[in-house]
């Protein structure tokens, strides 16, 4: 259940909240009908520093996620020319979300928070992921960054963890900063200054377009 299904009694409803619209572009391949293909291909996709997401429902493999249509498509344009790779141009569009509830204000703003915390990560990790293709940010710098936000995220969890009043969706935000946490840790111990890294970060990015979806509906 994600924060657009905590819907309250509507004859006694008089609190409504909005999630904004979220707009993202994937590099994915082709769908690739065996799960162990799948895997293979991107595993190869991770060692040459992209994401190597797999989509479990399509058996499609995302390369890398952006913000805007015309640098996914780019990248579309270069695997074309370059490997000769089929690969398209996915849209991942979260729609608007009004919420109704007769929830407690401190847990739906609270969820709210989280949507936007999710979101910012993500342009964060996006501008680190560049700065890393572009060699204009080095590994300390990041791992800095990293440190500090996994510290960020752990005390947004403890506040969550201490507020939540046992509502359904709530198990869905404590996951998702589990997630987070969890992942920034994988980053920060296997920090390095080679193409896999480069890959974690993309595959990072992908993450969090889901677990934004997820958080949501």
């Amino acid at each position: 259940m994600g924060i657009a299904s905590v819907v309250g009694n509507v004859s006694t409803i008089n609190n409504t909240v909005t999630t904004r619209e979220y707009n993202f572009y994937l590099v994915k391949s082709e769908s690739v009908k065996n799960v162990e293909l799948a895997n293979v291909l991107a595993n190869s996709i991770k060692q040459k520093g992209g994401a190597g997401y797999v989509l479990e429902e399509t058996g499609e493999v995302v390369y890398a996620a952006y913000k805007e249509k015309k640098d996914a498509q780019s990248i579309v344009n270069k695997l074309s020319v370059n490997s000769g790779v089929i690969t398209y141009v996915l849209h991942e569009k979260i729609e608007s979300a009004t919420i109704q509830y007769d929830t407690p204000n401190r847990i739906i703003e609270h969820n709210l928070k989280m949507i936007e915390d999710i979101y910012t990560y993500f342009n964060e990790i996006y501008e680190l992921s560049i700065s890393l293709d572009t060699g204009s940010n080095d590994d300390a710098s990041i791992k800095h960054f990293l440190s500090e936000d996994k510290e960020t995220f752990s005390a947004a969890l403890k506040e969550y963890e201490e507020k939540s009043e046992g509502a359904e969706s709530a198990k869905k935000i404590i996951n998702a900063y589990n997630k987070i946490i969890n992942r920034i840790n994988k980053l920060c111990n296997t920090m390095n200054s080679g193409a896999q890294f480069k890959g974690d970060f993309k595959y990072f990015n992908v993450e969090l377009v889901y677990l934004l979806k997820s958080v949501i509906y």
